[in-house]
């Protein structure tokens, strides 16, 4: 199916004509816009599992580093230091699997059969930018690597950075870094938001009210 020539007959929907106002169920530009979210929706799949599969790729390649401290830690803290960053690390792309993955089983679980209405109101949602538990989600998940990676790359880089064994400064200027890298991160989810995924919310919006509209003058 060609989504991009599927978006461009969505963008020219019109309100249903008298005949579908008649039904309370949209018609053929209805069905245009169901049809493109069930498109839309299997291609975020496939995308969503190919991107998993790299994160647990990784995760385990950083598991195997860090089990590997674990069996050689050295004779110094060095190897301390070793097995903190190992296994801060495997413990951010532990999370981020596990948010990979609900998202996964989430989208494999959407019904595509359920009535028209239905289907329309859980699209909204699934297209929305940010709902309240992702913004949830992301403050507790970015407070998460925050603190673990913080504390397990603090020292290394006060050192490299020249401040010495004394990590305090680094303990600051770290969790700042990563915040402004999160700030900069959620601009571009924003704007590739934005650019892929809000002409299709609007849409839906658009097609919520019609729909409503329809059954208001039906009765």
């Amino acid at each position: 199916m060609d989504i991009d020539s599927m978006k461009n007959k969505t963008m020219r929907i019109k309100a249903p004509d008298i005949g579908v106002r008649s039904s309370g169920l949209g018609g053929e530009s209805t069905q245009s816009l169901v049809d493109l979210l069930k498109a839309t929706d299997q291609q975020h799949l496939k995308k969503t599992r190919q991107a998993r599969m790299f994160i647990m790729i990784a995760t385990a390649a950083f598991l195997f580093a860090f089990v590997m401290t674990l069996l050689d830690p050295g004779s110094d803290d060095r190897g301390r230091e070793r097995q903190m960053m190992y296994g801060s690390i495997v413990l951010v792309y532990i999370l981020v699997s596990i948010v990979y993955i609900a998202g996964v089983r989430k989208l494999a679980r959407v019904d595509h059969a359920v009535p028209v209405r239905q289907f329309l109101l859980e699209a909204e949602r699934r297209y929305r930018f940010m709902r309240r538990s992702d913004w949830m989600l992301s403050l507790g998940g970015l407070l998460a690597v925050i603190v673990v990676t913080t504390i397990g790359y603090a020292p290394y880089l006060s050192r490299l950075f020249g401040f010495g064994d004394d990590p305090t400064a680094m303990y600051i200027l770290f969790p700042c870094f990563i915040i402004i890298v999160a700030a900069f991160g959620f601009y571009f989810t924003w704007k590739n938001w934005r650019r892929d995924r809000a002409p299709l919310w609007h849409q839906i919006r658009q097609m919520q009210d019609e729909l409503e509209s329809s059954s208001n003058d039906v009765r």
